[in-house]
């Protein structure tokens, strides 16, 4: 389920008054077929996390519409990885990891370095790999990212295969 700020739900209630256009607000026809030079405003009166109680009227020749909304905004978050990776592997043995990162939903996650074969699953963070005999030869290297629309996170390790 998608979060929403307060500001968010009151451009939301603000565009449902324009759309409705019985008011003659936002642009719409006045009696005459003339276009109404009434506007609407919506101007967030808070900062993230704090309180707000946030008003928009919407003027029209049949007098004006006000709503109002209070709530708490919310924060916005980067992406900070918290889980710590396994560091050792077996041939033909599965490597499973999950990327964990707390931060702003949602989060996805990729690898910018990975050894031939291993996946993470963008939305869970899962890595899934079967190591082979070529990857005993010296300790492979695994970058992965975590990303939202505030930031990211990389997380790099090395991983040494034994048989």
């Amino acid at each position: 389920m998608m979060k929403t700020t307060t500001w968010q739900r009151n451009l939301l209630l603000l565009l449902v008054f324009c759309l409705l256009g019985s008011l003659g607000a936002c642009g719409g026809d006045d009696e005459e077929g003339e276009g109404s030079s009434n506007t609407a405003v919506f101007v967030p009166e808070t900062r993230e996390g704090e309180s707000s109680m946030n008003t928009a009227t919407i003027p029209s020749s049949e007098g004006s519409a006000q709503m109002t909304s209070s709530g708490t905004t919310g924060t916005s978050q980067p992406p900070t990885i918290v889980s710590e990776p396994e560091t050792t592997a077996v041939v033909n043995q599965p490597y499973l990891y999950t990327v964990r990162a707390e931060g702003t939903p949602p989060i996805t996650y990729e690898l910018q370095t990975a050894p031939e074969g291993m996946t993470i699953d963008a939305e869970s963070g899962d890595i899934r790999w079967i190591p082979k005999v070529r990857d005993t030869f010296q300790p492979v290297a695994v970058e992965a990212v975590a990303r939202n629309d505030y930031g990211t996170d990389t997380q790099i390790w090395t991983i040494t295969v034994t048989r």
